[in-house]
């Protein structure tokens, strides 16, 4: 099943749309950020940037 109903709801609540996927999607048009890698790189890629462990990821907002 596709995703692409979920986009055109979440853009006409006026919420952000993030679209992880190479190539191009029905999406697109909704998009506000569009990364162009697969869902398993980019992701990879952003817990390096966070400097976290793609094994353990320790989420602490009660400080």
């Amino acid at each position: 099943m596709s995703g692409f109903r979920f986009v055109r709801y979440a853009a006409k609540a006026a919420k952000p749309v993030l679209i992880i996927n190479p190539g191009h999607t029905r999406g697109d048009p909704y998009a506000d950020v569009r990364v162009n890698l697969p869902p398993g790189e980019a992701l990879t890629s952003l817990t390096d940037v966070l400097r976290c462990s793609s094994r353990k990821f320790v989420h602490n907002d009660r400080q």
